[in-house]
C-alpha cells in the first residue's frame, strides 16, 4: 500500500509540507533512506518551510539505516533552522547515539534537554509575572522515561554504570 501511495503521492501538481512528510514516513517504510534524504530537500525546492515533523522523520529514516551521521547532522540543522525540537526528535537524537555508541553525547542531549526545559519554563514564569499581553513561548515536554532508558542502554553498552547510576 506504501507503494500506491507514493506513486499518487508523486503525481501530484502541487504539495504542501503535510504531503512531503507522508512521502518522507512512506520511504522510510520502505527502506529508501536516499529518497527520504532528497524528500526533506524537495520541500525546500518548492519553496516551502521543513517543520519538526520533516526533519525529525527523515533523521528517524536515516538513524533506522544506520546512518546517524547524516541523522545528527540533521537534527542540527533544524535547530540551526529555528525549527523547535519535540520530543519525537529527541528520541531520534538519543537513538542515533546510541547506535554511534558515543554513550558521552547521548548522555550530554539527555542533559541539555533538561536544561532547555528547565530554562523554558522559567522563562515562562518570568514572564507571567510581567503584565506583558503576548503569550509565553510553549514549554517541550521534559524528556521522558523513554529518553532515560535509551541513554541508560547507551551507558550500559559502554560498561558506564557510574554515569548511568548518575542519572539517577
Amino acid at each position: 500500500r506504501w507503494s500506491l501511495a507514493l506513486a499518487l503521492l508523486k503525481e501530484a501538481k502541487t504539495l504542501d509540507c503535510y504531503a512531503y512528510n507522508i512521502l518522507i514516513a512512506a520511504w522510510g517504510h520502505q527502506s529508501h533512506w536516499e529518497q527520504a534524504l532528497q524528500t526533506l530537500d524537495e520541500i525546500r525546492k518548492a519553496q516551502l518551510t521543513p517543520d519538526v515533523v520533516s526533519f525529525s522523520s527523515t533523521a528517524s529514516v536515516l538513524t533506522k539505516a544506520e546512518r546517524w551521521q547524516f541523522s545528527l547532522h540533521l537534527l542540527e540543522l533544524m535547530e540551526a533552522s529555528g525549527v523547535q525540537p519535540n520530543d519525537f526528535s529527541l528520541t531520534t537524537t538519543l537513538s542515533a547515539w546510541e547506535a554511534s555508541n558515543h554513550w558521552q553525547f547521548a548522555l550530554q542531549a539527555l542533559k541539555d534537554a533538561c536544561g532547555r526545559q528547565m530554562l523554558r519554563a522559567n522563562n515562562n514564569n518570568n514572564n507571567s509575572n510581567s503584565n506583558s499581553t503576548t503569550q509565553p513561548a510553549p514549554t517541550p515536554p521534559p524528556p521522558s522515561a523513554l529518553h532515560c532508558n535509551i541513554v541508560l542502554g547507551s551507558c550500559a553498552k559502554a560498561a558506564a554504570w557510574a554515569e548511568a547510576v548518575a542519572l539517577y
